[in-house]
Protein backbone atom coordinates (compact mmCIF):
# COMPACT_ATOMS: atom_id res chain seq x y z
CA UNK A 1 0.00 0.00 0.00
CA UNK A 2 1.46 3.51 -0.69
CA UNK A 3 1.64 6.51 1.38
CA UNK A 4 -1.05 7.96 -0.44
CA UNK A 5 -3.35 4.98 0.06
CA UNK A 6 -2.55 5.10 4.09
CA UNK A 7 -3.12 8.98 4.00
CA UNK A 8 -6.50 8.52 2.04
CA UNK A 9 -7.49 5.01 4.49
CA UNK A 10 -6.78 6.95 7.45
CA UNK A 11 -8.83 10.28 6.31
CA UNK A 12 -11.76 7.95 5.90
CA UNK A 13 -11.32 5.99 9.24
CA UNK A 14 -11.03 9.48 10.75
CA UNK A 15 -14.11 11.34 8.67
CA UNK A 16 -16.21 7.77 9.65
CA UNK A 17 -15.51 8.41 13.56
CA UNK A 18 -16.05 11.82 13.61
CA UNK A 19 -20.39 13.13 14.29
CA UNK A 20 -22.26 14.34 11.15
CA UNK A 21 -23.18 17.50 12.90
CA UNK A 22 -22.07 18.72 16.15
CA UNK A 23 -23.30 21.89 18.05
CA UNK A 24 -20.38 22.87 20.76
CA UNK A 25 -21.19 25.18 22.94
CA UNK A 26 -23.70 27.49 21.13
CA UNK A 27 -25.10 30.04 22.36
CA UNK A 28 -27.35 33.14 21.01
CA UNK A 29 -28.03 36.76 22.66
CA UNK A 30 -30.23 38.95 21.24
CA UNK A 31 -29.13 42.57 20.72
CA UNK A 32 -31.91 43.48 23.91
CA UNK A 33 -29.91 41.35 25.74
CA UNK A 34 -32.27 37.79 25.60
CA UNK A 35 -31.11 34.90 25.35
CA UNK A 36 -32.34 32.28 22.76
CA UNK A 37 -29.85 29.33 22.93
CA UNK A 38 -27.68 29.20 26.28
CA UNK A 39 -23.98 26.81 25.58
CA UNK A 40 -25.80 23.84 24.20
CA UNK A 41 -23.78 20.84 23.01
CA UNK A 42 -24.71 17.98 21.19
CA UNK A 43 -24.16 15.57 18.47
CA UNK A 44 -25.56 13.65 15.81
CA UNK A 45 -24.37 10.91 13.73
CA UNK A 46 -25.20 11.13 9.78
CA UNK A 47 -28.36 9.27 9.50
CA UNK A 48 -29.94 9.66 12.69
CA UNK A 49 -33.59 11.47 13.32
CA UNK A 50 -32.89 13.93 15.70
CA UNK A 51 -36.26 15.33 17.28
CA UNK A 52 -35.97 18.89 19.51
CA UNK A 53 -38.81 19.58 21.83
CA UNK A 54 -39.69 21.69 23.82
CA UNK A 55 -42.34 24.66 25.07
CA UNK A 56 -43.01 27.62 22.97
CA UNK A 57 -39.49 29.51 23.17
CA UNK A 58 -37.80 27.20 24.16
CA UNK A 59 -35.24 27.75 21.61
CA UNK A 60 -35.76 24.96 19.21
CA UNK A 61 -36.38 26.55 16.36
CA UNK A 62 -33.50 28.73 16.76
CA UNK A 63 -30.87 25.55 17.07
CA UNK A 64 -32.66 24.51 13.79
CA UNK A 65 -32.40 27.68 11.56
CA UNK A 66 -28.54 28.01 12.86
CA UNK A 67 -28.07 24.78 10.39
CA UNK A 68 -29.16 26.88 7.29
CA UNK A 69 -27.76 29.79 8.55
CA UNK A 70 -30.89 31.61 8.93
CA UNK A 71 -29.86 32.15 12.68
CA UNK A 72 -26.17 33.15 13.60
CA UNK A 73 -24.60 31.81 17.43
CA UNK A 74 -23.37 34.49 19.16
CA UNK A 75 -20.55 31.97 21.00
CA UNK A 76 -19.93 28.40 20.00
CA UNK A 77 -19.28 26.20 17.14
CA UNK A 78 -21.78 24.17 14.61
CA UNK A 79 -19.57 21.79 12.43
CA UNK A 80 -21.91 20.17 9.88
CA UNK A 81 -19.97 16.90 8.23
CA UNK A 82 -16.59 18.12 9.03
CA UNK A 83 -16.96 22.08 8.00
CA UNK A 84 -17.08 25.03 10.41
CA UNK A 85 -20.81 26.50 9.17
CA UNK A 86 -19.95 29.30 9.58
CA UNK A 87 -17.37 29.33 6.88
CA UNK A 88 -19.40 28.24 4.06
CA UNK A 89 -21.25 30.38 1.51
CA UNK A 90 -24.98 30.76 3.23
CA UNK A 91 -26.27 30.13 -0.62
CA UNK A 92 -24.64 26.59 -1.56
CA UNK A 93 -25.06 25.83 2.39
CA UNK A 94 -28.84 26.44 1.99
CA UNK A 95 -29.02 24.90 -1.38
CA UNK A 96 -27.51 21.06 0.14
CA UNK A 97 -30.01 21.22 2.80
CA UNK A 98 -33.73 20.26 2.70
CA UNK A 99 -36.01 22.59 4.45
CA UNK A 100 -39.93 21.38 5.65
CA UNK A 101 -42.15 23.66 7.70
CA UNK A 102 -45.31 23.84 8.85
CA UNK A 103 -46.78 25.91 6.25
CA UNK A 104 -45.11 23.98 3.43
CA UNK A 105 -44.47 27.34 1.66
CA UNK A 106 -45.81 25.89 -2.06
CA UNK A 107 -45.68 28.73 -4.83
CA UNK A 108 -49.44 28.38 -5.94
CA UNK A 109 -48.44 29.75 -8.76
CA UNK A 110 -46.39 26.69 -9.81
CA UNK A 111 -47.14 23.28 -10.72
CA UNK A 112 -46.33 20.46 -7.80
CA UNK A 113 -43.97 19.18 -10.77
CA UNK A 114 -42.19 22.97 -10.71
CA UNK A 115 -42.50 23.55 -7.16
CA UNK A 116 -40.23 19.71 -6.21
CA UNK A 117 -38.11 20.99 -8.71
CA UNK A 118 -37.57 24.30 -7.87
CA UNK A 119 -33.85 23.34 -6.19
CA UNK A 120 -32.97 21.22 -9.05
CA UNK A 121 -33.59 23.59 -11.51
CA UNK A 122 -32.01 26.22 -9.38
CA UNK A 123 -28.81 23.80 -9.67
CA UNK A 124 -29.09 23.83 -13.21
CA UNK A 125 -30.12 20.20 -13.66
CA UNK A 126 -31.13 18.71 -17.12
CA UNK A 127 -34.80 18.52 -17.89
CA UNK A 128 -34.54 15.25 -18.37
CA UNK A 129 -33.02 14.41 -15.08
CA UNK A 130 -35.48 16.91 -13.44
CA UNK A 131 -38.25 14.76 -15.04
CA UNK A 132 -36.98 11.48 -13.99
CA UNK A 133 -36.70 13.08 -10.24
CA UNK A 134 -39.63 14.01 -9.96
CA UNK A 135 -41.54 10.88 -11.28
CA UNK A 136 -39.06 8.70 -8.34
CA UNK A 137 -40.06 11.58 -6.03
CA UNK A 138 -44.30 11.44 -6.50
CA UNK A 139 -44.13 7.27 -6.23
CA UNK A 140 -41.71 7.55 -3.25
CA UNK A 141 -44.12 10.13 -1.51
CA UNK A 142 -47.00 7.59 -2.22
CA UNK A 143 -48.86 9.90 -4.98
CA UNK A 144 -50.50 9.44 -8.11
CA UNK A 145 -47.96 10.49 -11.19
CA UNK A 146 -51.02 12.99 -12.31
CA UNK A 147 -50.65 15.39 -9.50
CA UNK A 148 -47.67 16.77 -10.71
CA UNK A 149 -49.09 18.79 -13.38
CA UNK A 150 -52.06 20.39 -10.71
CA UNK A 151 -51.76 23.50 -8.55
CA UNK A 152 -51.15 23.20 -4.48
CA UNK A 153 -54.60 24.33 -4.26
CA UNK A 154 -55.75 21.18 -5.64
CA UNK A 155 -54.33 19.01 -3.60
CA UNK A 156 -55.44 18.29 0.02
CA UNK A 157 -53.21 19.42 3.26
CA UNK A 158 -52.15 15.84 3.51
CA UNK A 159 -50.76 15.84 -0.07
CA UNK A 160 -49.40 19.16 0.26
CA UNK A 161 -47.27 18.21 3.00
CA UNK A 162 -46.10 14.84 1.46
CA UNK A 163 -44.83 17.51 -1.83
CA UNK A 164 -43.13 19.52 0.87
CA UNK A 165 -41.22 16.41 2.31
CA UNK A 166 -40.33 15.10 -1.37
CA UNK A 167 -39.57 18.63 -1.75
CA UNK A 168 -36.73 18.38 0.16
CA UNK A 169 -35.61 15.45 -0.89
CA UNK A 170 -35.42 16.92 -4.34
CA UNK A 171 -31.38 17.88 -4.49
CA UNK A 172 -30.82 14.39 -3.08
CA UNK A 173 -29.72 16.63 -0.08
CA UNK A 174 -28.41 14.58 2.92
CA UNK A 175 -29.56 16.50 5.29
CA UNK A 176 -33.33 17.65 5.86
CA UNK A 177 -34.62 20.72 8.51
CA UNK A 178 -38.29 20.15 9.39
CA UNK A 179 -40.12 22.91 11.66
CA UNK A 180 -42.74 21.45 13.17
CA UNK A 181 -44.37 20.13 9.58
CA UNK A 182 -47.53 18.38 10.83
CA UNK A 183 -48.35 20.87 13.51
CA UNK A 184 -51.84 21.89 10.97
CA UNK A 185 -52.87 18.21 10.11
CA UNK A 186 -55.53 16.39 11.20
CA UNK A 187 -54.78 13.54 13.88
CA UNK A 188 -55.15 10.53 10.99
CA UNK A 189 -53.17 12.73 8.50
CA UNK A 190 -50.26 13.53 10.46
CA UNK A 191 -50.22 10.24 11.52
CA UNK A 192 -50.30 8.82 8.19
CA UNK A 193 -48.03 11.24 6.77
CA UNK A 194 -45.21 10.94 10.33
CA UNK A 195 -45.16 7.07 9.22
CA UNK A 196 -44.41 8.21 5.87
CA UNK A 197 -41.03 10.23 6.86
CA UNK A 198 -39.59 7.55 9.05
CA UNK A 199 -40.29 4.80 6.48
CA UNK A 200 -38.51 7.70 4.06
CA UNK A 201 -35.86 8.35 6.83
CA UNK A 202 -34.65 4.60 7.50
CA UNK A 203 -34.96 3.72 3.50
CA UNK A 204 -32.74 6.97 2.07
CA UNK A 205 -31.09 6.89 5.57
CA UNK A 206 -30.88 11.22 5.46
CA UNK A 207 -30.49 12.87 8.37
CA UNK A 208 -33.26 14.48 10.06
CA UNK A 209 -33.12 17.27 12.07
CA UNK A 210 -37.23 17.88 13.39
CA UNK A 211 -38.84 20.41 15.58
CA UNK A 212 -42.18 19.74 17.73
CA UNK A 213 -44.19 20.21 20.88
CA UNK A 214 -45.51 16.78 20.60
CA UNK A 215 -44.02 14.51 22.91
CA UNK A 216 -45.58 11.17 20.95
CA UNK A 217 -44.12 12.49 17.95
CA UNK A 218 -41.43 12.69 19.19
CA UNK A 219 -41.15 9.37 20.93
CA UNK A 220 -42.27 7.46 17.54
CA UNK A 221 -39.99 9.07 14.91
CA UNK A 222 -36.57 10.00 16.67
CA UNK A 223 -33.57 8.02 17.44
CA UNK A 224 -32.15 11.09 19.31
CA UNK A 225 -34.91 13.71 21.33
CA UNK A 226 -33.28 17.23 22.60
CA UNK A 227 -35.44 18.59 25.49
CA UNK A 228 -35.20 22.44 25.30
CA UNK A 229 -36.48 24.87 28.49
CA UNK A 230 -35.22 28.88 28.09
CA UNK A 231 -32.82 28.12 25.83
CA UNK A 232 -31.20 25.17 27.50
CA UNK A 233 -30.59 21.33 26.64
CA UNK A 234 -31.76 19.88 29.71
CA UNK A 235 -31.78 16.34 28.16
CA UNK A 236 -30.31 14.44 25.12
CA UNK A 237 -31.11 10.55 24.41
CA UNK A 238 -32.42 8.06 23.01
CA UNK A 239 -36.36 7.68 23.70
CA UNK A 240 -36.41 4.94 25.61
CA UNK A 241 -33.73 6.43 28.26
CA UNK A 242 -35.75 9.93 28.41
CA UNK A 243 -38.74 7.48 29.12
CA UNK A 244 -36.66 5.80 32.01
CA UNK A 245 -34.44 8.18 33.00
CA UNK A 246 -35.90 12.02 32.52
CA UNK A 247 -33.28 14.10 33.69
CA UNK A 248 -35.49 16.47 35.28
CA UNK A 249 -39.41 17.28 36.88
CA UNK A 250 -39.81 19.28 33.99
CA UNK A 251 -38.70 16.58 31.35
CA UNK A 252 -41.07 14.20 33.30
CA UNK A 253 -43.85 16.21 33.13
CA UNK A 254 -43.25 16.43 29.32
CA UNK A 255 -43.00 12.78 29.06
CA UNK A 256 -46.45 13.13 31.11
CA UNK A 257 -47.42 10.05 33.89
CA UNK A 258 -48.88 7.98 31.84
CA UNK A 259 -46.17 7.32 29.26
CA UNK A 260 -44.02 7.21 32.25
CA UNK A 261 -46.32 4.27 34.26
CA UNK A 262 -46.10 2.64 30.87
CA UNK A 263 -42.29 2.46 30.29
CA UNK A 264 -41.88 1.43 34.00
CA UNK A 265 -43.69 -1.93 33.19
CA UNK A 266 -41.04 -2.58 30.54
CA UNK A 267 -37.91 -2.42 32.69
CA UNK A 268 -39.31 -2.14 36.23
CA UNK A 269 -37.94 -5.52 38.01
CA UNK A 270 -40.31 -7.98 40.66
CA UNK A 271 -38.12 -6.28 43.70
CA UNK A 272 -39.52 -3.30 42.84
CA UNK A 273 -43.13 -4.11 43.34
CA UNK A 274 -42.70 -7.09 45.86
CA UNK A 275 -43.94 -6.84 49.24
CA UNK A 276 -41.55 -7.90 51.89
CA UNK A 277 -41.89 -10.00 55.06
CA UNK A 278 -44.75 -12.52 53.64
CA UNK A 279 -46.37 -15.11 55.72
CA UNK A 280 -44.21 -17.67 56.74
CA UNK A 281 -43.78 -21.24 58.85
CA UNK A 282 -41.48 -23.58 59.25
CA UNK A 283 -41.67 -27.11 58.73
CA UNK A 284 -40.83 -28.29 61.92
CA UNK A 285 -43.94 -25.79 63.25
CA UNK A 286 -47.09 -27.88 64.29
CA UNK A 287 -50.89 -27.67 62.23
CA UNK A 288 -51.69 -25.71 65.49
CA UNK A 289 -48.85 -22.95 65.10
CA UNK A 290 -49.51 -22.82 61.60
CA UNK A 291 -53.00 -22.38 62.06
CA UNK A 292 -52.38 -19.33 64.39
CA UNK A 293 -49.93 -17.79 61.91
CA UNK A 294 -52.82 -17.80 59.25
CA UNK A 295 -55.10 -15.97 61.25
CA UNK A 296 -52.68 -13.40 63.00
CA UNK A 297 -51.81 -12.04 59.00
CA UNK A 298 -55.39 -12.86 57.76
CA UNK A 299 -54.26 -15.16 54.99
CA UNK A 300 -55.10 -18.83 53.87
CA UNK A 301 -51.76 -20.00 52.32
CA UNK A 302 -47.94 -19.78 54.25
CA UNK A 303 -44.69 -19.92 52.51
CA UNK A 304 -42.63 -22.78 53.74
CA UNK A 305 -38.99 -22.11 54.59
CA UNK A 306 -36.21 -23.39 56.44
CA UNK A 307 -34.06 -21.58 59.62
CA UNK A 308 -31.89 -19.72 56.80
CA UNK A 309 -34.89 -18.34 55.00
CA UNK A 310 -34.69 -20.83 51.89
CA UNK A 311 -37.59 -21.30 50.29
CA UNK A 312 -38.95 -24.77 50.33
CA UNK A 313 -43.03 -24.59 49.44
CA UNK A 314 -46.56 -23.60 50.04
CA UNK A 315 -49.19 -24.60 52.64
CA UNK A 316 -52.61 -23.64 52.34
CA UNK A 317 -55.99 -23.95 54.37
CA UNK A 318 -57.06 -26.72 51.88
CA UNK A 319 -54.26 -28.75 52.64
CA UNK A 320 -54.74 -28.65 56.29
CA UNK A 321 -58.41 -29.66 55.55
CA UNK A 322 -57.49 -32.45 53.45
CA UNK A 323 -55.13 -33.79 56.41
CA UNK A 324 -57.27 -32.89 59.80
CA UNK A 325 -56.62 -35.27 61.94
CA UNK A 326 -53.80 -36.75 60.50
CA UNK A 327 -50.91 -34.30 59.90
CA UNK A 328 -49.30 -33.21 63.18
CA UNK A 329 -46.57 -30.96 61.92
CA UNK A 330 -46.00 -28.77 58.26
CA UNK A 331 -43.71 -31.12 57.29
CA UNK A 332 -46.26 -33.65 57.00
CA UNK A 333 -48.72 -31.67 54.43
CA UNK A 334 -46.92 -29.09 52.67
CA UNK A 335 -46.53 -29.23 48.89
CA UNK A 336 -42.94 -28.05 46.82
CA UNK A 337 -44.93 -27.67 43.99
CA UNK A 338 -44.42 -23.63 43.63
CA UNK A 339 -43.38 -20.98 41.41
CA UNK A 340 -41.19 -18.62 41.72
CA UNK A 341 -39.50 -15.47 40.54
CA UNK A 342 -35.94 -14.20 41.03
CA UNK A 343 -35.66 -10.69 41.91
CA UNK A 344 -33.81 -9.02 39.10
CA UNK A 345 -36.43 -10.62 36.55
CA UNK A 346 -38.43 -8.09 35.06
CA UNK A 347 -42.02 -7.24 35.79
CA UNK A 348 -43.43 -7.95 31.96
CA UNK A 349 -41.79 -11.93 32.45
CA UNK A 350 -44.11 -12.67 34.97
CA UNK A 351 -47.19 -10.68 34.15
CA UNK A 352 -48.43 -13.58 32.37
CA UNK A 353 -47.36 -16.49 35.17
CA UNK A 354 -49.53 -14.72 37.48
CA UNK A 355 -52.65 -13.65 35.15
CA UNK A 356 -52.92 -16.37 32.60
CA UNK A 357 -52.41 -19.13 35.85
CA UNK A 358 -55.01 -17.01 37.76
CA UNK A 359 -52.06 -17.77 40.46
CA UNK A 360 -52.62 -14.77 43.46
CA UNK A 361 -48.74 -14.00 44.35
CA UNK A 362 -45.53 -15.35 43.23
CA UNK A 363 -42.75 -15.70 45.50
CA UNK A 364 -39.54 -13.81 45.03
CA UNK A 365 -36.21 -15.25 45.67
CA UNK A 366 -32.40 -14.24 45.15
CA UNK A 367 -29.97 -16.67 43.14
CA UNK A 368 -29.63 -18.89 46.56
CA UNK A 369 -33.14 -19.36 46.64
CA UNK A 370 -33.23 -17.22 50.06
CA UNK A 371 -37.27 -16.06 50.38
CA UNK A 372 -37.31 -12.28 49.67
CA UNK A 373 -41.22 -10.94 49.48
CA UNK A 374 -43.76 -11.68 47.29
CA UNK A 375 -45.42 -10.46 43.72
CA UNK A 376 -49.41 -10.50 44.62
CA UNK A 377 -51.84 -10.23 42.07
CA UNK A 378 -53.30 -7.24 43.15
CA UNK A 379 -49.74 -5.19 43.20
CA UNK A 380 -50.07 -6.21 39.56
CA UNK A 381 -53.62 -5.31 38.65
CA UNK A 382 -53.31 -1.61 40.29
CA UNK A 383 -49.80 -1.09 38.52
CA UNK A 384 -51.64 -1.92 35.24
CA UNK A 385 -55.12 0.20 36.43
CA UNK A 386 -52.92 2.95 37.16
CA UNK A 387 -51.24 2.79 33.86
CA UNK A 388 -54.23 2.64 31.72
CA UNK A 389 -56.62 4.71 33.20
CA UNK A 390 -54.77 6.68 36.03
CA UNK A 391 -57.14 5.79 38.90
CA UNK A 392 -57.05 3.42 41.45
CA UNK A 393 -59.17 0.11 41.23
CA UNK A 394 -62.22 -0.95 43.54
CA UNK A 395 -61.01 -2.44 46.91
CA UNK A 396 -63.53 -5.59 45.21
CA UNK A 397 -62.41 -5.98 42.07
CA UNK A 398 -59.17 -8.19 42.41
CA UNK A 399 -58.51 -10.56 45.40
CA UNK A 400 -55.23 -10.34 47.47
Amino acid sequence: MSQKDLTDWSLFIGRGLMSYLKYSHITKRYQNGAIGVNDVSFEADAGEFIVLIGTSGSGKTTLLRMINRLVTPTKGELILDGQNIKKMDAIALRRKIGYVVQSIGLMPHMTIRQNMMLVPSLLKWSKERQEEKATELIKLVDLDESILDRFPAQLSGGQQQRIGVARALAAEQDIILMDEPFGALDPITREHVQQLVKKLQMKLKKTIIFVTHDMDEALKLATHIGVMDHGQLIQYATPNEILQHPASEFVAKLIGEERLLAAQQQTMTVTELMKTQPATVLPSASIRQAIEIMQQRSVDTLLVVDETHHLLGVMSLAMLDQSFGHATRVADIYSEDIESVYSDDLLRSIVGRLLQNELNYIPVVNQEHVLLGLVTRRNLVELMYNTVWGTPINENEVKS
